[in-house]
């Protein structure tokens, strides 16, 4: 994995902004901001629940190679000859998060991804107990992620998977019996590699 952080938004069109124009305000945005592996993906089903987010939801997901790289993303976004498609698909979202992840293992790099499984760390388990358990359950084309710092609305760890044989149930359980909500992703913008 070349970025061991991802930098995640969370977002939403404003009420009476169809979906098609806003779509292609975020192809201008990747398309301007040229980092490589970033994508834009709009959740087909699974969304977890946070207050406030519209519909259709949209995740994207910004590779960075460490929290220096993400300070550069921030001031990169919004400059130069990325400001006006930033600006544009800012101008017609009704809202956002954003959350910051930590690459933990596997190989899937998420702008292949097809689906992602949130889950929390179970109460009385230990990290160490609870990732081995999770190693256990990688698919070949799987990558485990973290959240950092409490920043973020959904849950603590998330695999992505680029695998299609997976089953995309709403909620299935984990390792621990713990439950965990699957999402259903779709690509709609990007830059591929990374």
């Amino acid at each position: 994995m070349s970025a061991p952080l991802a930098y995640l938004f969370w977002h939403w069109p404003a009420s009476g902004i169809d979906r098609a124009p806003y779509e292609d305000a975020l192809r201008g945005f990747h398309a301007a901001l040229g980092r490589a592996g970033s994508v834009s993906f709009r959740i087909a089903a699974g969304a977890p629940p946070f207050p406030g987010a519209g519909e259709p939801l949209y995740l994207d997901w910004y590779p960075v190679i460490d929290w220096a790289d993400l300070g550069l993303l921030n001031a990169v976004a919004v400059s130069d000859v990325r400001r006006a498609p930033h600006d544009t698909v800012a101008a017609m979202a009704g809202g956002g998060h954003g959350e910051v992840r930590a690459w933990l293992r596997g190989t899937a790099p998420p702008h292949e991804a097809s689906t992602a499984r949130w889950s929390a760390k179970p109460t009385g388990t230990s990290y160490e107990d609870h990732l081995a358990s999770l190693d256990g359950a990688l698919e070949p084309r799987d990558a485990l992620w973290q959240r950092q710092m409490v920043l973020g609305v959904a849950p603590e760890l998330c695999v992505l998977s680029s695998s299609s044989e997976r089953p995309l149930s709403r909620v299935s359980t984990g390792a621990h019996g713990d439950p965990v909500l699957v999402t259903r992703l779709e690509a709609v913008a990007g830059c591929p590699g990374g």
